[in-house]
């Protein structure tokens, strides 16, 4: 059996310990995630800041977009 790449590997366990967790386990993600953006935030040199707002909130208003169109979607599934 050949070996898989190194990303291949880091995927498929990514997918083995998403399978493993709950939403309190997403939730400690999420904020760990929080905390590293506000430390990275907060070095950031004054002058940079307000692109790079505009930008993380862009990111942040698709990605919330999806999830919450992916909870809809599980909801709806249910009640069927």
């Amino acid at each position: 059996m050949e070996d898989k790449p190194d990303i291949k590997k880091l995927l498929d366990q990514a997918d083995r310990f998403m399978k493993q967790s709950t939403w309190k386990d997403l939730a400690v993600i999420k904020a760990c995630l929080c905390s590293m953006g506000i430390v990275i935030g907060s070095c950031l040199p004054a002058k940079h800041k307000k692109e790079i707002r505009a930008g993380a909130s862009l990111v942040f208003a698709a990605s919330y977009a999806y999830l919450m169109t992916k909870l809809a979607n599980t909801a709806e599934d249910e009640d069927e």
